[in-house]
């Protein structure tokens, strides 16, 4: 089988990335090859076409569904297949959780080479499925992925529609840069920020504001960041346009006065910033930020502690979820009052706050600056004492804290796992216990793997924060040799 053929395969299981596996005929190995089709779900039959072969397995387009799947249901998104977000609204929730959790075992077994004695809990999972992110990023862009009302999972991406080029408000299309999948809401977004949503494109269509064009560089509007205080029912509103000497703070203020009307005994705007960005970056960052109304932060809260958040700073996109998670990471700790913590990539001190009252002493480490800025308001803001930042990269600065000889080591690195000169850095901490928080199972398991020469792993939990996607929470105990 060659790149361009085009097959009919049966999905057997489903892999990490959300990859269904299938499995073709090949002459020339006498047997069989895998397949691996972004999207597909375990028991549907497809047409594939196959865009990439290498020497152990194929890639392939879904063209078309031939048989759906039985577990299959109807996405409750119009969205679905198009937009670069969900990759799972076809699949109920059930079987999501069981997807993740093959998914953990897999790469903690395959990778990092542990034998599955370890005692293992069952998923935590979430309350709400559906509108639980309390942040969300959308961006202006010129070109359009699909006509609307053209949503159609079973055509290729090069094969939709398009339409006149103009301001569109949304998600990247799936696989692509430039082409904006113009929503009308998110389902993983709250009513209030949908409701925002609605009125940026309303203002920014009745002005006709132009969007920014990632190609020429020209045009004013380039994203649209949303935070709410799930806890508290705090908005933030932040406006990110290219820079421009065109327009004042006043040219905002109908706008604003729209948004303030969605507030209720639920929802407070608390800040709504105008962020210029004069970089070429697609980013929904910039250095010139305005307060339009309010201030340039809101609160949150995880149990009994409030938390600033600025609209830069870390924080975990699912407060419902982050609760169920730290919860697991106090449970795994097992405080007594007498231990020293470091806490690793401590992002805005969440986790070494929860902790903080039941440990003798928390030192947390955060490369971000604003994040650390954040944590500093936060533990006063709390009333932390036995709590300090050091802001820097991890594999940079760690070894600082090794003469703190902490009892208990926690780390939550990003996606990419832990930098090798951060890794190498554990052992030399002499930690009894280490909690690793992952939100990738892939890059745990290879680190996993590397502190097995000094930890044993005797715990493992999932925490699907994140329904309707492949993304997974794990949280590992591991005990020193």
């Amino acid at each position: 089988m060659k790149k361009g053929d085009i097959c009919e395969v049966t999905i057997e299981k489903v892999a990490y990335k959300a990859m269904g596996i299938a499995y073709v005929p090949t002459v020339e190995e006498g047997g069989k090859k895998v397949l691996f089709v972004p999207g597909g779900i375990p028991g549907e039959t497809l047409e594939v076409r196959v865009v990439k072969k290498k020497k152990n397995f194929l890639e392939g387009r879904k063209l078309r569904i031939i048989t759906p799947s039985p577990i299959a249901v109807k996405p409750e998104c119009p969205y679905f297949g198009v937009c670069g977000g969900c990759k799972w609204q076809q699949v109920p929730y059930e079987n999501q959780v069981e997807y993740k959790e093959g998914f953990i075992s897999e790469s903690l077994q395959r990778i990092g080479k542990l034998d599955g004695t370890q005692e293992r809990q069952a998923m935590v999972e979430m309350d709400q499925a559906l509108h639980y992110r309390n942040k969300i990023e959308l961006s202006f862009g010129v070109v359009p992925f699909v006509e609307q009302g053209q949503h159609d999972t079973n055509v290729k991406s090069e094969e939709q529609v398009e339409v006149e080029e103009g301001c569109y408000l949304g998600y990247h299309g799936a696989g692509s840069f430039f082409k904006i999948v113009d929503v009308d809401a998110c389902l993983l977004a709250s009513p209030a920020m949908n409701a925002v949503i609605e009125l940026v494109r309303a203002f920014v269509k009745k002005k006709k504001l132009t969007a920014y064009n990632q190609k020429t560089h020209e045009g004013l509007m380039r994203h649209l960041l949303l935070r709410e205080g799930t806890n508290t029912g705090e908005l933030m509103v932040a406006l990110i346009t290219n820079a421009t000497e065109d327009y004042t703070e006043e040219f905002w203020v109908p706008l604003i006065e729209d948004i303030k009307m969605l507030e209720n005994d639920q929802i407070k705007v608390e800040s709504v910033l105008w962020v210029q960005n004069d970089s070429v970056s697609d980013t929904a960052r910039g250095t010139d930020i305005r307060i339009l109304h309010g201030r340039d932060y809101i609160f949150d809260k995880i149990g009994d502690y409030l938390f600033k958040i600025s609209p830069y700073s870390f924080f975990q996109t699912n407060t419902k979820g982050a609760e169920k998670l730290y919860k697991v990471v106090k449970e795994f700790a097992d405080l007594k009052g007498g231990e020293t913590i470091v806490d690793l990539y401590s992002g805005t001190g969440t986790i070494g706050m929860y902790l903080a009252k039941d440990a003798k002493r928390v030192f947390s480490m955060e490369a971000e600056p604003s994040a650390v800025a954040d944590a500093r308001v936060n533990s006063t803001m709390n009333n932390i004492m036995n709590i300090s930042f050091v802001e820097g990269k991890v594999e940079q600065r760690a070894n600082e804290l090794v003469f703190e000889r902490p009892d208990i080591l926690i780390v939550d690195p990003p996606r990419a796992g832990m930098h090798p000169k951060a890794l190498s850095l554990l052992p030399r901490f002499m930690a009894k216990k280490i909690i690793y928080v992952s939100c990738n199972p892939t890059t745990l398991a290879r680190d996993l793997e590397v502190l097995g020469k000094y930890y044993n792993v005797v715990r493992v939990q999932g925490v699907d924060m994140f329904p309707q996607t492949y993304h997974v929470e794990t949280v590992v105990e591991l005990i020193k040799k």
